[in-house]
């Protein structure tokens, strides 16, 4: 069976080499060991291995396990910390780089652009160059923006444009916005991402943005964060005495249900109950690769009691259709 996995991770080595000679964050140290330490906030940090910006054994891999395209989607932490300018240059620099990556290994790649978000009028521009003369097949957009929700009305003209090139954004987490107790134990990772995916896509749909722009297509990883776990009590919540119901029609639930979540959770029961709850033809294939094992994010979904069909639109035909690659 085809596989497409839409949640790869790859940022070239030299978006890490112009950050290696800055002494504020974001900044990069190399390591005894060969990694990179890449320093993007107080208290903010992650560990960079070859197989981010490598992708000879990744080719490899994929020979292996079956894997016939993965879509690259570039984590420039730290990024949206610069000035506009600044940012608009990394990002041109990341996009070009793996536009470059898709073509020399056609068939095998495809790739998300990112954009500078601190400057709204540069993700417009990059956002055009990228998706018409790059050919991307959609954008990433962080969880946060330096602490700035993915709602505020400054980024809706980014929004209208992206909906009117019908492209998906993949919201991927970063460091949260509320870190209190998470930095220990590693649960900035465990729980502050879910924490943060979950509030950003909740923040969306209450906004309206939506309601307005319902040709909008969302990506939320990790099975969709918390949001398919707590549909039922959020519906009840807006329809009691908030403000939460002001900017939409019809109850939360019915957005969310709009919107694409990948497989990256290795959890049976949640996988399936995610089926149930979405269907399969709102669930695309991801492995979290480098960071998460290929093998593992295959037979995850291989093991599901589901049928071929809804195997099918998980592995690869919901991914053809939604990014246009059939």
């Amino acid at each position: 069976m085809k596989i497409i996995d839409v949640h790869a991770h790859y940022c070239p080595r030299a978006y890490y080499a112009k950050l290696e000679c800055r002494k504020a964050a974001p900044y990069v140290r190399a390591l005894k060991n060969g990694a990179l330490d890449l320093r993007y906030g107080p208290g903010r940090s992650s560990h960079v291995r070859e197989g981010m910006y490598s992708l000879d054994r990744r080719l490899e891999d994929m020979d292996a396990k079956g894997v016939e395209v993965q879509v690259l989607s570039p984590l420039l932490h730290g990024v949206h910390r610069l000035d506009p300018k600044t940012g608009l240059e990394l990002c041109r620099l990341v996009n070009d780089d793996v536009a470059e990556v898709v073509q020399k290994h056609k068939g095998r790649f495809e790739g998300f652009a990112v954009l500078p978000l601190q400057g709204v009028d540069e993700s417009l521009m990059e956002l055009e160059r990228s998706v018409r003369e790059l050919k991307m097949r959609g954008v990433i957009f962080f969880s946060n923006v330096e602490g700035h929700f993915l709602d505020e009305e400054r980024f809706w003209p980014l929004y209208e444009r992206i909906a009117a090139l019908d492209v998906p954004i993949f919201i991927h987490p970063t460091h949260p916005v509320n870190d209190k107790g998470m930095k220990d134990y590693g649960l900035i990772s465990t729980l502050g991402f879910l924490y943060d995916t979950t509030l950003t896509m909740l923040r969306i749909i209450f906004s309206g943005l939506l309601e307005q722009h319902s040709r909008l297509k969302f990506i939320l990883p990790h099975l969709g964060s918390v949001v398919p776990y707590i549909t039922a009590r959020i519906d009840k919540e807006r329809a009691g005495p908030t403000n939460s119901q002001r900017n939409i029609q019809r109850s939360p639930s019915e957005y969310f249900k709009l919107v694409y979540v990948d497989t990256v959770s290795l959890h049976k029961p949640a996988l399936m109950m995610a089926n149930s709850y979405l269907g399969s033809a709102r669930i695309l294939f991801g492995c979290d690769c480098p960071f998460w094992g290929m093998g593992e994010g295959l037979e995850s979904v291989r093991d599901l009691d589901i049928s071929e069909r809804d195997k099918e639109n998980i592995f690869f035909k919901n991914a053809e259709g939604l990014l246009k690659l059939a």
